[in-house]
């Protein structure tokens, strides 16, 4: 059996609970949990990692506060994108967010196995702050353009990095 890329010893992302409208709007729903348009997502993990992913396109970070929302973190493993688990996605985004100086994040990914708690602590505490700045835009854009689906903003987002 292949290993998890995250170790047992973290077991949740959290993400602050001012956004669960956003989230489960991303999942087609309102706030009662009922169906209102077609879902973007399947989960809460797909949802963070989009917001995170919006995060890092804006240079947006926050903190995720007292108030938060926890998502297993065994479910980035078992979810995917397409063919990619969402943990890489996780990996990825952290390696992504110090654009100035890359090879810290990767010589903190490389570190000894005793500092291997501490590393993947660090790396899900930065990914949790772009997914809430990412949902924090979010809110914004949302705002902005009147979407209640969010269709509109996340279709524009996808058109400006194409672009």
């Amino acid at each position: 059996m292949a290993e998890n890329f995250f170790t047992e010893r973290r077991r949740v992302f959290n993400w602050p609970v001012e956004y669960e409208d956003i989230l489960l709007m991303l999942q087609g729903k309102n706030m009662k949990g009922e169906n209102t348009h077609a879902p973007m997502v399947v989960t809460n993990a797909h949802a963070v990692i989009i917001a995170a992913s919006l995060g890092i396109l804006h240079n947006r970070t926050k903190d995720v506060g007292k108030s938060k929302l926890a998502i297993p973190i065994e479910t980035f493993d078992s979810q995917k994108f397409g063919n990619t688990e969402l943990s890489s996605y996780i990996g990825l985004i952290f390696l992504l967010s110090d654009s100035k100086n890359p090879d810290k994040n990767l010589k903190k990914l490389r570190e000894s196995e005793s500092d291997e708690d501490s590393n993947e602590l660090h790396m899900i505490h930065v990914v949790e702050k772009y997914a809430a700045g990412g949902l924090e835009y979010l809110r914004g854009s949302l705002t902005d353009k009147g979407d209640s689906t969010g269709e509109l903003v996340l279709e524009t987002e996808v058109l400006r990095l194409y672009a």
